[in-house]
């Protein structure tokens, strides 16, 4: 069994070595006591003084600045060991000639300024012919003493003065196990080096009756892997955690990871990340920036989607929505040009559902080009997906317009201009671009409140409660504008309720109950179509097909070349105020005074939806007007509330409240939508600018 060990302290490098082995501590104040090997555990020596055993040819660095050692027990008392640095060249003799006097292995003194680097090189792995590598070093009062690196300028000597006596007597030095735990941990014999440290060394028989052997390198390697449980069950644990310095450990760890497999490594790492923190994964991400990652790869790690010919990776990415088009585009550059593709957006722009009108469509398209002359198509797609959404959630900019004195009653908007009509007898021209009072125009004529208008490019269609239908020319300079009345239009008795023209025909619906189809140009009445039975409140014509709602709640399809009633539709309980035709779906769309939005099949007459407050949270007003698209309904009501609609779903989309009295009239474009109130003010809401 081996003695129980004790702590050691500075007083036994001056002591006397028995013959059993053992250390018999003299006083320090006895001058002449010459320097004797000891040997010192991993976890038997007290803070701040560490001594390992230099091996033959090793390199003695400098103390500390006072050139004396002191010892923990007493740092007053003083034992004259020459300073090799300061002492000069009768220090080196005597402290050579101590060594000397008990055979210990001569070391050459090599002072801390002659060297390059002021720590010893323990991080160094392999040894090289000529160059003995750091194994152990001794720390007096935070100084280091560095033995190894033969190769400096001083250290030539060593190869001379190791002698085969100096040999011998660093063999009889008996190394406890943790010492020879110690030595490998520094620097691992060869036949170690690929030695897992998640693997346990087998136990030997000697070690379930005697302990580990000292000679044993099995047990060693056991040593090694329990030195955190030798250091917990030493009596001077405390002090034993500061025996293994810092850069110590690093050394290990280094060697550790040089003899462990792909996997093992991979392991080490992924355990390590978990203690990184901000400044490790930024030094991470500076190291690992110019390594090329992934160039010696295997062919199954690299891109799978830069491998495939460029039509075959966008035949894949056709099957992406736009959403993950765009996330895509931000891994790489190379799926960034895949990905901006035009080919991949033109499908999207085209979609069904966010297709505009033709008019907006060809606007867009010239507003959008590429450098090289082609359409933008992705920013076309984007731009019509953001409108789309916002037109879904109700998100827009309002605008308000004020300058009527009476309550506004009809609204036209197209690209770049609000026309308004009011109670007042006036119609307002409005530049969207602008709210500036230059830009605002006011049309005077008629003589009693303006009912209805439609504007289509630079003209301007007007009917009035004094049974006049008139056509203004508008004319945009820059930094002016002026209208005139190109056209007046009589033959009604009574009020014009409602028109709509197409640039070549005006039909008109009176509150004489009759419809009237006139010549825009000449202002010639070609057909007069009779038929309702009370004020004619709305109409509508595609084509051929004219449809027309009045007071009666009837709703009537006629044919505008025969002058003839076609079809009459029933089922509301009030005045139809609105109506709305698809000739090519055969679909009409009706609004009255009800409340209620109906949805007629043009082919059988017959109402196929109904759209009330109750069952379809619908207005709970009278409807004063009404417009639709290839997608979306749009409806303006007594309730203060305009209401957006899915035609397809017929659910309701959005319910925008922005006017502080009844909403008399509304239209929208595709990128924003006017609407007039009681409450004298025009409002508009831009969806394309959130």
């Amino acid at each position: 069994m081996n003695p129980t060990p004790r702590p050691v302290g500075l007083e036994d490098l001056l002591g006397e070595t028995e013959a059993d082995g053992s250390v018999t501590p003299p006083s320090l104040r006895k001058r002449g006591k010459s320097l004797s090997p000891v040997v010192l555990r991993a976890d038997e020596c007290f803070p701040r003084h560490y001594v390992a055993v230099p091996p033959a040819g090793a390199v003695l660095g400098a103390p500390n600045t006072s050139g004396i050692v002191r010892s923990p027990q007493n740092r007053r008392s003083e034992t004259a060991l020459p300073r090799p640095g300061s002492a000069g060249t009768a220090g080196k003799a005597a402290l050579t000639a101590l060594v000397a006097s008990r055979s210990v292995p001569a070391l050459a003194i090599t002072p801390r300024s002659q060297e390059k680097d002021p720590r010893p090189n323990i991080l160094s792995s392999a040894s090289s012919p000529g160059k003995e590598e750091v194994r152990d070093v001794i720390v007096v009062e935070n100084e280091m003493f560095g033995f190894g690196d033969p190769t400096s300028s001083s250290s030539a000597t060593t190869s001379t003065t190791a002698s085969s006596a100096t040999a011998a007597a660093a063999a009889e030095i008996p190394l406890t196990p943790s010492m020879r735990a110690l030595s490998l941990l520094v620097q691992p014999s060869s036949s170690q080096q690929n030695l897992p440290c998640t693997q346990e060394p087998p136990i030997h028989a000697h070690e379930t009756n005697q302990g580990n052997s000292p000679d044993c390198s099995t047990c060693s390697i056991r040593a090694a892997h329990h030195v955190a449980k030798d250091t917990t069950d030493s009596p001077h644990s405390s002090a034993s955690k500061d025996a293994v310095p810092t850069y110590l450990r690093m050394a290990t760890i280094d060697q550790w990871f040089q003899g462990f497999t792909d996997q093992q490594r991979n392991d080490t790492l992924r355990l390590l990340l978990r203690h990184c923190g901000p400044e490790q994964d930024h030094l991470l991400s500076l190291l690992l920036a110019g390594r090329g990652m992934h160039a010696t790869c295997e062919a199954h790690c690299r891109d799978p989607l830069l491998q495939l010919p460029t039509d075959l990776a966008l035949r894949v990415l056709s099957f992406l929505d736009p959403v993950s088009l765009a996330r895509m585009a931000l891994v790489c550059r190379a799926w960034r040009a895949l990905c901006f593709e035009p080919s991949l957006w033109r499908r999207h722009a085209l979609a069904a559902a966010i297709r505009l009108s033709p008019a907006s469509e060809e606007q867009q398209l010239q507003q959008h080009v590429l450098a090289s002359g082609g359409p933008d198509w992705r920013a076309i797609a984007v731009e019509r997906m953001r409108v789309h959404r916002n037109w879904l959630r109700g998100r827009c900019t309002i605008r308000t317009f004020r300058g009527h004195e009476q309550g506004v009653l009809c609204v036209q908007l197209d690209s770049n201009r609000i026309a308004s009509g009011s109670s007042d007898a006036t119609i307002k021209v409005w530049n969207t671009r602008t709210n500036a009072s230059w830009s605002v125009l006011t049309l005077r004529g008629h003589l009693g409140p303006v009912r209805c208008l439609h504007m289509r490019g630079p003209l301007l269609v007007s009917g009035s409660s004094d049974h006049t239908i008139r056509v203004w020319e508008l004319i945009d300079g820059p930094g002016w504008r002026c209208g005139s009345c190109r056209l007046t239009i009589t033959g009604h008795d009574d009020a014009v309720r409602c028109l709509q023209s197409d640039g070549k025909s005006i039909v008109s619906g009176s509150y004489d109950s009759t419809l009237r189809v006139w010549d825009q140009a000449t202002g010639v009445c070609r057909h007069v179509l009779r038929g309702h039975d009370g004020p004619v409140l709305s109409v509508y014509f595609e084509g051929d097909v004219l449809v027309s709602g009045g007071m009666d709640t009837q709703i009537k399809v006629w044919s505008i070349a025969q002058g003839a009633c076609s079809a009459t539709l029933s089922g509301h309980r009030g005045g139809v105020t609105c109506v709305q035709a698809d000739v090519a779906s055969g679909r009409i769309l009706s609004g009255a005074i009800d409340g209620d939005v109906r949805f007629w099949n043009l082919a059988t007459n017959e109402c196929v939806e109904t759209l009330d407050w109750i069952r379809s949270e619908g207005h709970t007003g009278v409807i004063r007007q009404l417009q639709a698209d290839q997608w979306r309904v749009v409806t303006a009501s007594d309730d203060k509330t305009v209401k957006v609609w899915d035609l397809r779903t017929r659910t309701r989309l959005a319910t925008l409240r922005c006017h502080t009295d009844g909403v008399t009239c509304v239209h929208f474009t595709d990128w924003a939508l006017v609407s007039g109130s009681f409450d004298e003010s025009v409002k508009l809401l831009d969806f394309s600018a959130c």
